[in-house]
C-alpha cells in the first residue's frame, strides 16, 4: 500500500478515491493531520492512479467524476456479496488457498505452527504426559503438572508436586512465555485450534511478510500467557505451579488473530481482510460460553478454561491491528 497524494478537501478526497475504485484501482481516503491521504492498495497500480490524479486535479468538476461515490458503493456491495458467498462455499475456499504447494508459499509459518503443535501433541501423550518430558519443556513451568502416586508407609497416597510458576522464566527460559501455545489437551482441543489457526493465521500471513507474522504471533502469545498467570495468581492468591500456569493451547493466539482481522476489516475498513459475520458471532459466543462454563453457569465438561488468555490475546491482536494506522499518522 502506497500514499498517492494528500488533498485538503474531504469531499474531493472521497470523490477521487471512489473514482479510483470505479476504475478498478483499490484505494481509500484516510483523515490525516494536514488533510486527507489517498492510499493505493496495490503499488503496481500507482502509475495509473497518478494519471487519474492529474486528470482530477485539472478539472475536479468534470461530469464523469460526479457519480463516482454511488458507483463505488455499488461495487463494494457486489464485492461484499462475493466474499460472503466465497466464505460459505468450501470449493471457493479451496480455490482461494489453492493446492498444498500454494498454501506453503503463502503461509509457511502457519503450517509450521500446525506441524509443531501436532508433534508436541503426540510427544506429550495427547497433553496428558506425567513426569518430566516434552510437556515439562513447553509448559509455563518445568514443574510436574500431574499429581503423582507415591508409596508412603505401605499406602498409596497422592501428593502434588508444586513449584514457583515464575522460577524458570526468571532463570532465563523465556521461551516458556510463548511455548504453551503448542500444548493441547485432547483431540477436539487441537483439531479446532488448528482449524482456526489455518483460517485466521493463513489469511494474515498471506497478506504480510512472514517475519512480521512471527512477531505478531509471539507478541500475542506472550501477552496471553503472562496475563493468564498474573490474573490467576491474583485470583488464587498463590504463584505456585500447577495451581497457577497449568494451561496450554493455541486459542489465545487464535483470539489475537481474530482481533487483528476484526480491527483491520471492521474498524479500519481494510478490504484486503475479510471476516464473515458468522465467524465473529462464533468467536464472541464461544468466549461467553467458556466464561459461563468456568463459573458454573453451564456444564459442558470443558474443565478449567484459560479465559484470561483468550481475552488478553484478543485485545493484543486488536491493538496490533491498529498499529499501522497510528504509524501512518505519526
Amino acid at each position: 500500500m502506497r500514499q498517492l497524494t494528500v488533498l485538503k478537501d474531504e469531499a474531493a478526497a472521497r470523490k477521487f478515491a471512489a473514482w479510483l475504485v470505479v476504475q478498478n484501482i483499490e484505494a481509500r481516503a484516510d483523515a490525516e493531520a494536514d488533510g486527507w491521504s489517498i492510499w493505493v492498495i496495490d503499488e503496481d497500480q500507482l502509475p495509473a492512479a497518478r494519471q487519474h490524479l492529474a486528470q482530477f486535479q485539472a478539472d475536479p468538476n468534470d461530469p464523469r467524476f460526479r457519480n463516482a461515490q454511488q458507483q463505488a458503493a455499488a461495487i463494494e456491495r457486489e464485492e461484499q456479496q462475493k466474499r460472503e458467498r466465497a466464505q460459505k462455499n468450501t470449493i471457493e475456499m479451496n480455490r482461494r488457498w489453492g493446492t498444498g504447494g500454494q498454501v506453503a508459499r503463502s503461509a509457511p509459518v502457519v503450517l509450521a505452527m500446525i506441524a509443531i503443535s501436532v508433534v508436541v501433541f503426540i510427544l506429550t501423550d495427547w497433553g496428558e504426559q506425567a513426569g518430566p518430558g516434552v510437556k515439562s519443556w513447553v509448559q509455563f513451568s518445568s514443574g510436574i503438572a500431574d499429581f503423582q502416586k507415591v508409596d508412603i508407609d505401605g499406602q498409596k497416597m497422592i501428593r502434588g508436586i508444586k513449584t514457583e510458576a515464575w522460577k524458570d522464566v526468571q532463570a532465563g527460559q523465556i521461551w516458556r512465555l510463548v511455548t504453551p501455545m503448542f500444548l493441547h489437551f485432547g483431540v477436539m482441543h487441537i483439531v479446532f485450534n488448528m482449524m482456526w489457526l489455518y483460517d485466521l493465521g493463513g489469511q494474515i500471513e498471506s497478506r504480510i511478510k512472514s517475519r512480521w507474522f512471527v512477531a505478531l504471533v509471539l507478541l500475542i502469545a506472550a501477552t496471553s500467557c503472562v496475563s493468564q498467570v498474573v490474573v490467576d495468581s491474583w485470583l488464587e492468591g498463590t504463584t505456585l505451579f500447577p495451581d497457577i500456569g497449568n494451561f496450554g493451547g493455541m486459542s489465545g493466539v487464535n483470539y489475537g488473530l481474530f482481533g487483528f482481522i476484526f480491527v483491520r476489516s471492521y474498524v479500519l475498513q481494510d478490504r484486503s481482510y475479510f471476516l464473515h459475520s458468522t465467524t465473529s458471532l462464533l468467536m464472541f459466543g464461544w468466549l461467553l460460553v467458556c466464561f459461563a462454563s468456568n463459573y458454573g453457569v453451564i456444564n459442558l465438561g470443558l474443565g478449567s478454561v484459560a479465559n484470561t488468555a483468550h481475552v488478553a490475546g484478543m485485545l493484543a491482536g486488536m491493538a496490533l491491528g491498529y498499529v499501522p494506522q497510528l504509524v501512518r499518522r505519526a
